[in-house]
């Protein structure tokens, strides 16, 4: 007989350590995990319509706060939506109002800028702010990718934007970030940005607009929303567990 419990956990914790901890806590994967997966990254805030479609599928459902990533999930936002997703090892991503976007490709090993592999993240369409981990030996390196052009992150806060007809804008907020596509490639500082059209090379970089990312500011004071993760212990008590992160 399966039985179910329901546990409240307050953690003062990054979001990093509750991913990788809860797991550890019982010595399973979610539920909800394909045997052998584990998840990328988390949903922890949302605002308005919100919808995932697990990879390998092709139905898109309703999202909710908690909601495990996988890689090659997807996630949609609808007009006026807003969502933010942590990963594993603490890089933050933010998403616009008609967003789509892949939230990571399977890691691939490598051995280049001190870090050990790299996931992609494929944005489709629409508008994201990320935060992203400078990448050491024991961390993932991170690449936006659009329809247009690559943008290889060094340790960034910066701001994808893609449009419908395969052009992209590529703003660096902080750190440094390298642009490229078959046509030719630039380097991006702080402060600038680059505009790629489809089929074209990145363009020369150009002070970037004071108000690019601004969008994202309103998801500062947002503290996480509560997380539920349905887990099992190892014997076999099904665990509801909802946690409280404190920022």
């Amino acid at each position: 007989m399966v039985m179910k419990k329901q546990e409240k956990i307050w953690l003062g914790l990054g979001l990093a350590t509750l991913l990788m901890g809860v797991v550890a806590m019982w010595a399973v994967l979610p539920l909800t995990a394909a045997k052998g997966d584990k998840p990328i990254a988390i949903l922890t805030y949302m605002q308005g319509s919100v919808e995932v479609k697990k990879a390998g599928t092709e139905k898109w459902e309703p999202a909710k706060p908690s909601t495990l990533l996988y890689a090659d999930d997807q996630l949609k936002s609808g007009k006026r939506a807003e969502a933010a997703i942590f990963y594993t090892e603490g890089s933050e991503l933010r998403i616009n109002a008609d967003t789509t976007l892949s939230v990571g490709t399977k890691q691939k090993n490598v051995q280049s800028a001190g870090a050990m592999a790299v996931r992609t993240v494929k944005l489709i369409l629409g508008e994201v702010w990320g935060k992203f981990s400078h990448a050491t030996q024991s961390q993932t390196m991170y690449n936006i990718q659009t329809t247009s052009a690559i943008a290889a992150i060094k340790g960034t806060k910066m701001d994808t934007e893609t449009f419908s007809g395969g052009a992209s804008n590529f703003t660096v907020l902080e750190g440094q970030v390298s642009v490229s596509n078959d046509q030719g490639s630039v380097d991006v500082g702080a402060g600038q940005t680059t505009a790629v059209n489809a089929g074209a090379a990145p363009g020369s970089p150009k002070a970037a607009g004071s108000n690019v990312g601004a969008w994202s500011n309103g998801l500062d004071g947002k503290s996480p929303q509560p997380l539920i993760l349905k887990i099992r212990d190892k014997g076999g008590v099904e665990k509801e567990v909802k946690v409280y992160l404190q920022k």
